[in-house]
């Protein structure tokens, strides 16, 4: 029996390439990218590349691009202008 799978609001299939990315940013990027010392910067690297990937796409600024660790997380920021 094939099924279709009704539930993309819960989670969705990964593409492959995304799943190569993911893989090479936890062998080679698994520190705190808050950190000062050359594996953690190397994560900020990462951590960096991807805001900016998500930027182009959706054409915005690096610095407005925000993840959390999941759906239900808030976040509070203030804004100066």
């Amino acid at each position: 029996m094939v099924g279709i799978y009704l539930d993309y609001n819960a989670t969705t299939p990964v593409d492959a390439a995304v799943v190569e990315s993911i893989i090479g940013a936890l062998e080679s990027g698994w520190a705190n990218p808050s950190s000062e010392y050359s594996i953690g910067l190397k994560a900020k690297g990462i951590v960096d590349m991807a805001r900016l990937s998500v930027a182009r796409v959706i054409k915005s600024n690096p610095k407005d691009i925000i993840f959390t660790s999941g759906g239900t997380e808030v976040l509070l920021r203030t804004c100066s202008l």
